[in-house]
């Protein structure tokens, strides 16, 4: 009777620790999906820096960018802009950049930095 009683306790604990990661997850993608949308002409810089190299190791930050839509519609269309270089030379996330883009991809998200970098001046 006890060893029923401790298997079902074990099993209970575990559903409410499986149950609490679901949720901590499905929040933590609301946060990041509500925080990609209100993104600012800088966060959009740091996210192009970082497709570059120029603050690595961060290039999770790209992927984060590349994934999820924009509020403002101007930084939006950098983005689908973005996504189409990548798509034409086969980006790969990864910490190692010589597997990431080629030098023309590289050239164009430089020139999609330079246009935001150019909006203030």
């Amino acid at each position: 009777m006890n060893l029923v009683l401790i298997i079902g306790i074990v099993a209970a604990s575990l559903c409410v620790l499986v149950c609490a990661f679901l949720f901590w997850i499905i929040r933590y993608n609301r946060y990041l999906r509500l925080k990609h949308w209100n993104f600012t002409k800088s966060d959009v810089i740091y996210a192009l820096d970082n497709i570059l190299g120029l603050n690595a190791p961060y290039f999770r930050d790209f992927d984060m960018f590349l994934d999820y839509p924009m509020k403002d519609e101007y930084l939006e269309s950098i983005r689908q802009r973005a996504i189409k270089v990548c798509e034409r030379y086969h980006w790969q996330s990864t910490p190692d950049y010589d597997l990431g883009l080629a030098t023309e991809g590289q050239s164009e998200i430089e020139k999609l930095l330079n246009e935001l970098r150019a909006l203030d001046q």
